[in-house]
């Protein structure tokens, strides 16, 4: 598990702020804004956002300013994981084994069908 899997949501927007020191605004107010622009969104999508930003592996990034609260929601949208999507992989779980997924996704993947499946789980294990 890597260090940012153990941060919650608002210690994640933190760090993710203290990151970009040029950033000379009220830190608890932009932290809000992030906070408000991924309601709704999974923790795992916004910790995989913030941990994007801080690597400097989002497309485009400005380095010396922390992105805005809309930038920011897009790019966790991209790590949301849709309920279509967990569906997809309870009815297939080799699917996860044929694409080159970090391993952060498929232990979110495992955690988000346990969630939903319970009896589904033991059959995902003994598969991988």
């Amino acid at each position: 598990m890597g260090m940012i899997e153990t941060l919650s949501r608002r210690e994640a927007v933190g760090l993710l702020l203290a990151s970009f020191p040029a950033s000379a605004t009220d830190g608890g107010v932009v932290a809000l804004a992030y906070l408000v622009a991924t309601e709704g969104f999974s923790d795992f999508a916004v910790r995989s956002a913030v941990e994007s930003y801080i690597k400097g592996a989002v497309p485009n990034q400005e380095r010396r300013f922390a992105p805005s609260a809309a930038l920011f929601a897009d790019t966790a949208r991209k790590f949301e994981i849709a309920p279509s999507t967990v569906d997809f992989v309870v009815r297939h779980p080799a699917a996860l084994e044929h694409q080159d997924f970090p391993e952060s996704y498929r232990l979110e993947m495992q955690r988000r069908v346990q969630e939903l499946f319970p009896s589904l789980t033991s059959a995902m294990s003994e598969s991988s």
